[in-house]
């Protein structure tokens, strides 16, 4: 079974938060739950919430929605959640998208993500 983590940017000191999600539909707050078994909280940024696509980089680093990567042949890519298909796919241009399995994980890396490095999705449009 895959394991189900979201990740998002602490509301108040920027540092990533992982762990499971709850959101307050009343007041819209996201909090990811870092600890289940201490019930430690902190309140991210809605923005900046991306699931984990249960896949990991060539470093085995884990790919979240939201990741920059570079695959083999040096092209940049980005994770993102196809809501109509209900699957992750890697944009390498707008409106155009790749389906992501976990075959082709092997072959490429995660150098940022939209939040932290939205610069490397600049310096992929002008290649």
């Amino acid at each position: 079974m895959r394991e189900i983590l979201f990740r998002g940017k602490d509301k108040f000191d920027g540092e990533w938060c992982v762990g499971s999600l709850s959101h307050d539909t009343k007041y819209g707050n996201c909090f990811i739950d870092v600890s289940v078994h201490q019930g430690i909280a902190d309140e991210v940024i809605p923005e900046t919430v991306g699931q984990y696509t249960g896949l990991t980089d060539k470093n085995d680093t884990k790919i979240f929605e939201g990741d920059i990567i570079r695959d083999e042949d040096g092209d940049i890519m980005v994770v993102k959640w196809l809501k109509t298909s209900a699957a992750f796919v890697l944009e390498p241009k707008p409106f155009a998208s790749i389906y992501f399995y976990g075959t082709l994980s092997s072959r490429i890396e995660v150098i940022g993500n939209i939040h932290d490095n939205p610069e490397l999705l600049e310096v992929a449009e002008n290649e």
